[in-house]
């Protein structure tokens, strides 16, 4: 798919009736989110909401969204249990239904939601599971018939990293790879790691003493370079116990050259050394 940027997508908010059967009320916490597709070629989100919409007795069904390439339909509130993967995925799942034939604007909307959803409840891409996964014998190509189940994840991990704001850092040709949390944009500044950084670069960090050090008070964190504070914004914080700084004050402070590609979502670094 590339790096595009995908949505946001309206979603249109169509909740099923009580009386329906299919939307019991009763409580959930999703713990990870269950893919579909209709098996209805033709039939659209709307129709495929109001058929969920309909009483069937003893054969309740229903997801919380349904995607076709003209919107989103939100069946069910997340935080309330749809009757989509039966009763092993249905108590800790979100359920999401994508419409047939298959095309272009109803896959982009699709993994745009995924992604979404993830971003919103702090999933990982591993939380998502094929309705296959559930139920093999009677659905094992749903919803992987219809696009390559890999691609797909792939493809909302992307979102998922867009979503987030996550950048690819490029250290003197080299990407660099570091340790939760990565590399990400906050408004239009780059922050990252500042040991990855550092240590690719073939400079020591040490808390506290001499040269380049990195000190932590219970309220904030300063950055001292050279013995010389790092100023900048947004401000040098921890997170997740390692000490995000922003990129361009770096970079300025000890003359490093900077480029960054919008389109690849890369920044790429080098010291001139």
């Amino acid at each position: 798919m590339g790096v595009r940027r995908l949505g946001p997508y309206q979603v249109t908010e169509l909740l099923l009736g009580r009386e329906s059967g299919n939307r019991p009320g009763i409580p959930l916490r999703p713990k990870g989110i269950v893919s579909h597709r209709t098996g209805d070629p033709g039939a659209t989100a709307r129709q495929v909401r109001d058929y969920f919409n309909t009483r069937r007795p003893g054969r309740e069904s229903s997801a919380h969204y349904v995607v076709d390439g003209r919107e989103i339909v939100r069946c069910v509130p997340e935080d309330e249990v749809a009757y989509h993967a039966g009763p092993r995925a249905n108590g800790s799942t979100i359920g999401i239904e994508l419409c047939e034939p298959l095309v272009a604007e109803a896959y982009e909307r699709y993994v745009w939601l995924h992604a979404d959803v993830c971003r919103r409840h702090g999933f990982g891409v591993e939380a998502i599971k094929p309705h296959s996964f559930y139920d093999p014998v009677n659905r094992p190509a749903d919803p992987g018939g219809l696009f390559p189940w890999e691609g797909f994840l792939a493809d909302v991990a992307e979102q998922l990293d867009l979503l987030r704001g996550r950048v690819r850092l490029v250290v003197e040709g080299r990407e660099l790879a570091t340790d939760p949390p990565p590399p990400r944009l906050e408004g239009d500044r780059v922050v990252a790691p500042v040991r990855d950084l550092a240590e690719a670069l073939g400079f020591a960090v040490r808390w506290d003493g001499e040269g380049p050090a990195v000190h932590v008070e219970p309220v904030r964190v300063e950055v001292v370079v050279d013995g010389r504070p790092l100023a900048g914004e947004p401000a040098p914080r921890l997170a997740n116990g390692r000490t995000l700084v922003p990129l361009r004050a770096l970079a300025e402070m000890l003359g490093w050259e900077l480029s960054w590609d919008p389109a690849q979502r890369r920044v790429a670094v080098r010291t001139g050394r």
